[in-house]
């Protein structure tokens, strides 16, 4: 396999290559979702798990998980991409590395991305937007 190596905070973060979707990574990507984001993200991926609406960000500011439903994610919804913030982290925010093998990185994006629902994405407004923001304070 051939490795890509992008810089994130002038620290290179090296890449495999992304094995493809397939239904048995989907289903390791499922299972290590269940055990590891679902507290956060919620077993839909909505972004309304249990612990989703008790986090803060660094500035002590509430902050929403990422409902994948939607398909919008922070700096690209490319499979790479993904990979690469999960490998890292969300600095800033209570997102946290993902640690695990390469392979296991792999299934949680592949995971993640099946989780999409054309219904979602067609109203979604990015969670960060002033239009985001707006709707929340409204609704409180």
């Amino acid at each position: 396999m051939s490795e890509l190596s992008l810089e994130i905070d002038d620290r290179p973060v090296a890449v495999p290559q992304d094995p493809g979707q397939s239904p048995a990574l989907v289903e390791k990507g499922r299972k290590l979702y269940e055990a590891q984001c679902v507290a956060c993200h919620g077993a839909g991926g909505r972004g309304d798990g249990s612990s989703s609406f008790h986090l803060r960000d660094w500035q002590d500011a509430e902050i929403l998980p990422r409902d994948f439903t939607t398909g919008v994610f922070r700096a690209g919804s490319a499979p790479i991409y993904l990979f690469v913030r999960m490998r890292t982290g969300l600095n800033g925010t209570p997102m946290p590395a993902v640690s695990g093998s390469d392979e296991d990185l792999w299934a949680l994006v592949h995971f993640i991305l099946s989780l999409k629902d054309p219904a979602a994405a067609r109203g979604a407004v990015h969670p960060t937007s002033c239009e985001a923001h707006a709707q929340q304070g409204s609704a409180r």
